[in-house]
């Protein structure tokens, strides 16, 4: 049932898989896929995914819409969203990389007007590499470079070159997806045009004030529109509610002060303009399962092993 699933951090997959090949607080890059839908039959993830199938097929569901992929497709998936009811062919091979929200939001440069290309990219999670033959040979041989690199014990830039690696593989996926969205924009009309506006605006309200207020009223005021059709707005370019976008953001910021920061928790909390430390508290343990207290120990330790 799509109201039964487990919420996966990209530390989890640490747990979900015994052959990932590369793991620490940003990435995670694995062969062993098949591993993780195993111990997660339905799951949410507050990570971004890449599925790149190289042999079989692979048959999912994401918000309940069943996808098939194939041989040179791959697959997109966002945070919030439900994967489930997997199939895999008995030749299928895979790899996958799981991209932190921070990681994947640093890429994203808002001067170059990607809102559309990523509203595209959500309502069509699968794109088959060939129809493009550039972005075939672009796509597969970074992967197969990281395939051949991730053994390396030796190269002290290892971390910094798997991300240089993840980075240019996004970029192209953006790359071929906009110019997909191109050829499709003429089927796009005035009324369509004024919520994407609506829902850029709201981003870029989001994205400016950290985390620091959490209703969607307040967006709402500020951009002198109602909650219910900023609601609307949101949910019918992105498919996902304006309090989820609101709290994704939030809780990616606060686990990278909580990681990054030798703020007390305290004063973390003063700093997103929760008004008692429990607040805080009870807020990132609704959305991460974790103390604040718990998620700092538990990070730290990742990072001291990767």
């Amino acid at each position: 049932m799509m109201d039964e699933y487990r919420i996966l951090n990209i530390e989890d997959l640490l747990i979900g898989s015994s052959s990932y090949e590369y793991l620490n607080t940003t990435l995670y890059i694995t062969d062993g896929l098949k591993e993780l839908f195993q111990l997660y039959p339905t799951f949410k993830p507050n990570f971004f995914g890449i599925i790149f199938c190289k042999e079989g097929y692979l048959q999912f569901n994401i918000n309940g819409k069943e996808y098939l992929l194939s041989k040179n497709e791959l697959c997109i998936f966002f945070p919030t969203k439900i994967l489930s009811n997997t199939i895999f062919s008995s030749d299928c091979e895979i790899s996958f990389i799981g991209i932190s929200q921070v990681f994947f939001n640093n890429i994203i440069h808002k001067d170059k007007n990607e809102d559309d290309t990523i509203a595209y990219i959500i309502n069509n999670p699968v794109l088959n590499l060939h129809l493009s033959h550039k972005g075939k040979t672009a796509i597969g041989m970074l992967v197969n470079f990281i395939k051949g690199n991730l053994c390396s014990s030796d190269n002290p830039y290892k971390k910094e070159l798997m991300h240089h690696i993840v980075s240019a593989i996004i970029c192209e996926i953006l790359n071929i997806n906009n110019k997909r969205n191109i050829n499709n924009c003429n089927r796009y009309n005035d009324e369509n045009a004024s919520r994407k506006e609506v829902f850029k605006k709201f981003i870029q309200e989001v994205t400016k004030d950290n985390g620091r207020h959490r209703s969607v009223s307040y967006y709402a005021d500020l951009l002198c529109y109602t909650p219910k059709y900023i609601s609307f707005c949101v949910k019918s370019v992105s498919e996902q509610n304006a309090l989820i976008w609101i709290n994704e953001h939030t809780i990616e910021l606060i686990k990278y002060r909580l990681t990054n920061s030798t703020l007390s928790i305290k004063e973390i909390a003063n700093e997103f303009n929760f008004a008692t430390p429990a607040f805080f508290g009870q807020y990132v343990k609704k959305h991460t399962g974790f103390t604040p207290g718990e998620y700092r120990k538990s990070a730290i330790r990742l990072h001291s092993s990767s």
